[in-house]
């Protein structure tokens, strides 16, 4: 996505607003000095038009999802091991609403669950699942919009760029797992 593209404010636009995720610009009000979204969930918010400029960005493209497949397809990032600090760099990752933040967010959280399954390594504490199930439902909206879909298919989609991931570090060489591994914790 292009950022140096003026984000248009129009009726009827998409537009992604951070932590809340994809609306719709349901009005303008007031010779356009404020804007009305209407997020699928029923929530209605009315920003003034410069903050709208500065708080809202325009919904992914294709391309843009090119590189959301990538993030997810990826291992895990090396991460903070002190939870809080891990919880906060989380929460400001999607209070930015950057979509390739969001998709980094899930796709740790995704390796901290499979973990939690397997009952190996750290587990996530309940406000980190909590920021990465918003984070998924965020992501699956958005990818959903982008293409039309539902958001339950939407969100297999997800899965299945995680699970490929995660199924690729599963059946690595173990002197490769090994290398990531160091990696990981050399950060």
């Amino acid at each position: 996505m292009d950022e140096h593209i003026p984000l248009r404010l129009a009726v009827g636009d998409l537009v992604v607003y951070g932590f809340h995720g994809v609306a719709l610009i349901a009005a303008s009000e007031g010779d356009a000095e404020s804007v009305v979204l209407e997020f699928a969930s029923g929530l209605r918010v009315t920003l003034p038009s410069a903050r709208a400029r500065e708080s809202l960005r325009s919904l992914a493209d294709e391309s843009d999802l090119a590189r959301v497949e990538e993030t997810l397809g990826a291992g895990e990032s090396a991460s903070e091991a002190q939870w809080t600090k891990r919880f906060r760099a989380t929460r400001e990752k999607l209070i930015a609403g950057q979509l390739t933040g969001v998709a980094e967010v899930v796709r740790d959280g995704a390796h901290r669950e499979h973990r939690r399954a397997l009952r190996s390594g750290p587990m996530p504490s309940a406000a980190e699942r909590e920021l990465y199930l918003r984070a998924r439902r965020l992501l699956a909206e958005e990818v959903g919009a982008v293409r039309g879909i539902d958001l339950p298919t939407a969100d297999d989609w997800i899965t299945a760029q995680i699970d490929a991931a995660i199924e690729a570090q599963a059946n690595e060489p173990p002197s490769i797992a090994s290398q990531r591994r160091r990696r990981q914790t050399d950060g």
